[in-house]
């Protein structure tokens, strides 16, 4: 299917500014004007556009909001994830398709990604960042299904659901 290739061609980039968020989002409180620790992300979305924007919230240390657009397609190492109180940027180092699975009796596609990041600074609260950590994106979607009743997993079958999920966690500094 479509999405599958989109989700597995995007995901390091999507994972690498995903990972950077958590901890910079955590530094970006307005009344912290500098910070460190531990501070973890999430985010989910349900659309199905082919560059989706992703809500994310980001806790622990501190808390800040914002969001990630994904670059479906993209084989880049570097993410940019805009936050309240600035944008965040991060290289990711490695990148490891940990699961991939098809349920031909639901049709369902579900693909989790792992990789470490970097946080290498950004703008604003987050102009001096620093830190690292471990990110994981989970891409679902169902397949719509043939007259036959089998899966219509071909590039050009458009899914009838998605859902992307967003976790990341590590450690931040924000002099």
């Amino acid at each position: 299917m479509h999405v599958r290739v989109r989700i597995i061609a995007g995901t390091a980039a999507a994972i690498a500014a995903v990972g950077l968020a958590v901890p910079l989002a955590a530094a970006a409180t307005s009344n912290a004007p500098s910070a460190s620790g531990l501070v973890m992300f999430s985010g989910v979305t349900t659309s199905m556009a082919n560059v989706p924007t992703v809500p994310i919230v980001a806790r622990g240390a501190f808390n800040d909001t914002g969001s990630i657009t994904l670059s479906g397609g993209s084989r880049s190492h570097h993410g940019v994830l805009v936050m309240s109180q600035g944008n965040i940027r991060v290289t990711h180092t490695n990148s490891a398709l940990s699961d991939e699975n098809f349920n031909s009796t639901t049709c369902q596609f579900t693909a989790v990604e792992r990789v470490s990041y970097i946080v290498t600074g950004g703008t604003g609260a987050y102009a001096h960042a620093s830190g690292h950590g471990l990110a994981a994106v989970t891409f679902e979607e169902v397949a719509p299904r043939r007259a036959n009743g089998k899966c219509n997993t071909s590039n050009n079958a458009a899914p009838v659901s998605e859902v992307t999920v967003f976790n990341a966690a590590g450690p931040i500094s924000v002099p």
